[in-house]
């Protein structure tokens, strides 16, 4: 599917207690974000998805919304995918890239997993985690800062630049 919408309105809004699953489909062309899954109950899935916006985020998770963001691309937007006010994301095996300001940004109480991604040409940093959240970020090819403030719990696991991998590529061969 084709999801677009010119106005300063999300492509697709989920609302509370509301649920979706988007699969295979492009939203774009919106001044705001393209998902924007907002308060207690909403919960979206998103799979092989691909997201772009003119301004807004990619994805915003807020107010106690859930989502599951799997094998998408993120771009040209200006935060890929943010996770705020005590929501809670679980993104995997996700590129995102070329956003003007943060890839990935989980803040004020959220909770974040991010595995099996690739965050790179970000201008702020490719991942930030603040204000008493939580984070899982393993596995990850990073390219760009890692922004984590104080009075957070994060895990970092095997997360590489992309030089590393190359590097390591060159000694296997």
């Amino acid at each position: 599917c084709d999801l677009y919408n010119a106005t300063e309105s999300p492509v697709v809004t989920v609302a509370a207690g509301a649920s979706v699953v988007i699969r295979r489909c492009f939203l774009h062309e919106t001044k705001d974000a393209c998902l924007d899954v907002t308060g207690p109950g909403a919960r979206a899935v998103v799979h092989e998805c691909h997201l772009h916006s003119k301004g807004g985020n990619g994805i915003t998770i807020s107010g106690g919304g859930t989502a599951t963001i799997t094998n998408c691309r993120i771009g040209q937007c200006s935060t890929g995918i943010l996770v705020t006010q005590g929501s809670k994301a679980t993104v995997e095996t996700c590129i995102i890239e070329g956003v003007k300001m943060y890839g990935v940004q989980c803040s004020k109480g959220s909770d974040l997993g991010l595995a099996a991604s690739e965050i790179r040409k970000c201008r702020l940093a490719s991942v930030c985690v603040s204000s008493g959240s939580e984070a899982w970020i393993s596995n990850n090819i990073i390219d760009g800062e890692m922004d984590i403030k104080p009075d957070c719990n994060v895990t970092c696991e095997k997360n590489s630049p992309p030089d590393e991998l190359q590097s390591a590529a060159q000694v296997e061969a």
